[in-house]
């Protein structure tokens, strides 16, 4: 059994940088705005492609 902590930057030390907690930020108005357009984009993409493909099937 382990006693001391075991720390990520310790195991994988190259992958330090993508488990760093300070490198994690809060999500930005522009990012919840992308988000929102992407969904609508694949909503509305697909009703379309859903309604194609009741016609051709």
């Amino acid at each position: 059994m382990l006693k001391d902590p075991v720390r990520i930057g310790d195991l994988f030390p190259t992958a330090k940088v993508l488990f760093d907690r300070t490198a994690k930020r809060r999500p930005t108005a522009a990012l919840w705005l992308a988000w929102a357009a992407g969904v609508t984009l694949a909503l509305l993409l697909g009703r379309k492609a859903l309604r194609w493909m009741d016609r051709n099937l």
